[in-house]
C-alpha cells in the first residue's frame, strides 16, 4: 500500500482548483457531486471535500460509499481497508470542530512521522496541499482493491472457463459475507444503484463493482437490472440459494 494511489494522482492534477466568488460557480467543483450521485447540487458553495474524494476514486474505476451517504467525509470512516498507520495515498478522515456527525477527508501526500501533507478538496475553498498532524485524525483508509479483480474476470474470460473461475473466486472471498448478510440488511435499509440489500457493507458494494465488470467484460448489458439478475446467476451457481431473497 502507499506505492501507487491513482485517486492521489487525480486530486494532485486538480490543484489550484477553488471556488468562484459570486454567482458564478466552477463547473468541475460542481461535477464532484453529480459523479456522486448528487445532480441536484448546483453549486461550488455546498461542502465538497468528500465529492471531491468521491469523484477521484471514481475517475480511477474505484467504488465509493452508497450515494445516501457519500456527502459526508465521515462516510469514508467504513470504506475499504483501515490502516494502523498514515501512508501515502491513505484516505485521511478528520474531524470538525466538536462536532460527531461532521468531519473532513482528503488524501496523504506525504508522510514525516506525525507530520502530514495532505491534498483535498474544499480546503480554503480550493484543492490545496494543507498540513495535518497524524495524531488528530479520525482514520486512515486503504480503497477496496481492484486490480485483482479485474485480473480474474479478464483471465476467466480469455480462458473460456469464465462462471467457473468468478463463481470460484466470489465463493472465496464474498462468501462468509453474503451467507451472513440476511440480519444486516434487515437493520440496515441502504441502496446501492436501486439494488436493495447490497448496501449495508463496502464489501458487499465491491460485490456489485464486480457483477457490473463481469457484464462490461462481456459485452452485456450493465444496468440495475442486468446486474441483479447476474447476481442471482452467480449466487444460485455458488450455491447460496439462501440469501437469493434478499435482493
Amino acid at each position: 500500500m502507499g506505492a501507487e494511489a491513482p485517486w492521489l494522482d487525480k486530486m494532485i492534477s486538480m490543484i489550484g482548483e477553488k471556488e468562484i466568488v459570486g454567482k458564478k460557480h466552477n463547473p468541475l467543483i460542481v461535477s464532484f457531486a453529480a459523479e456522486c450521485g448528487h445532480p441536484e447540487v448546483k453549486n461550488d458553495e455546498t461542502a465538497y471535500c468528500a465529492f471531491g474524494m468521491g469523484f477521484c476514486l471514481k475517475k480511477t474505476g474505484y467504488p465509493i460509499p452508497p450515494v445516501e451517504v457519500n456527502p459526508m467525509a465521515r462516510s469514508y470512516l467504513r470504506y475499504g481497508t483501515p490502516l494502523s498507520a498514515p501512508v501515502r495515498g491513505a484516505i485521511a478522515i478528520w474531524p470538525r470542530g466538536n462536532s460527531k456527525t461532521q468531519g473532513h477527508v482528503n488524501i496523504v501526500d506525504e508522510v514525516d512521522g506525525d507530520k502530514l501533507i495532505c491534498v483535498g478538496a474544499n480546503q480554503d475553498n480550493s484543492i490545496n496541499r494543507t498540513k495535518y498532524n497524524a495524531k488528530n485524525a479520525l482514520g486512515f483508509r486503504w480503497p477496496p482493491e481492484k486490480a485483482a479483480t479485474i485480473t480474474v474476470v479478464k483471465t476467466a474470460v480469455k480462458s473460456r472457463r469464465f462462471m467457473g473461475a468468478l463463481t470460484s473466486f466470489i465463493a472465496l472471498v464474498f462468501g462468509a459475507i453474503l451467507d451472513g448478510m440476511k440480519s444486516l440488511v434487515d437493520s440496515i435499509g441502504w441502496l446501492i444503484d436501486g439494488i436493495p440489500g447490497m448496501d449495508h457493507c463496502y464489501d458487499c458494494a465491491m460485490f456489485v463493482y464486480i457483477a457490473r465488470e463481469c457484464l462490461q467484460t462481456l459485452g452485456r448489458n450493465t444496468e440495475t437490472a442486468s446486474v441483479k439478475s447476474f447476481i442471482h446467476e452467480i449466487m444460485a451457481a455458488i450455491g447460496l440459494r439462501r440469501s437469493l431473497e434478499m435482493i
